[in-house]
């Protein structure tokens, strides 16, 4: 009985060995359950994946960092643009005969009897204010001066473009009293040095229309 219960248990064993080695005629491999973990194939695939992963996520990351600085050079430049025509502004209210030259320069005595001019140069607006008054005290046409070096009044990083000074005069109904007024109007872009996708059109338009406080009769 002893030797009939080995032979069954030795049977046994070998039909379990053939199930463990063998699928459907097909040889597999024995894996022990304890000693599990990936393959090579499987490394190479994960790796792949996060390096494909880490590249995308670096790629967005700088594209921000780069918007945040163009974002960052738009408001300065809006900012420095509004400032200059704010104070153009201010001093033609209290103005008078003004002048327009090619449209790209603007010259008029101010409150303090001193011809100024107003001027697009290249990428930006010049300031030059000299005596209006000789040793006689007689307002000397601003128009005919020379006022030489001009002091710049935007930033080296702004670029104004298609810049004009357009002057208008309207008179009173019923009166013979004319008014004087200036618009101004240009273009604000940032430097090249670093492209802009915001302005695709050519840049952000400011314009604005200034009326002379101080007004003279036919």
């Amino acid at each position: 009985m002893r030797i009939k219960s080995l032979k069954i248990k030795v049977k046994n064993e070998r039909s379990l060995l053939r199930k463990l080695l063998f699928n459907n005629g097909e040889f597999t491999p024995y894996r022990n359950p304890r000693n599990t973990g990936f393959t090579v194939v499987e490394l190479i695939v994960a790796m792949g994946l996060f390096m494909t992963i880490i590249v995308v996520a670096v790629g967005a990351y700088i594209q921000v960092i780069k918007t945040q600085g163009i974002v960052t050079d738009v408001m300065a430049a809006n900012d420095n643009a509004s400032l200059v025509m704010e104070q153009m502004a201010r001093e033609i209210r209290t103005g008078k005969k003004f002048i327009a030259s090619n449209n790209s320069e603007l010259t008029f005595l101010n409150d303090t009897k001193n011809c100024v001019l107003y001027k697009f140069i290249g990428d930006g607006i010049a300031r030059k204010e000299v005596p209006g008054l000789d040793g006689l005290r007689r307002e000397k046409r601003c128009e005919t001066l020379e006022y030489g070096q001009m002091e710049p009044l935007t930033a080296p990083t702004v670029v104004i473009k298609e810049g004009s000074f357009l002057i208008k005069s309207e008179q009173s109904q019923g009166r013979r009293i004319v008014f004087d007024k200036v618009d101004i109007s240009f273009k604000v872009d940032i430097s090249r040095e670093r492209e802009s996708s915001f302005f695709a059109g050519g840049g952000n338009q400011l314009k604005t229309t200034v009326s002379a406080r101080k007004y003279f009769q036919n």
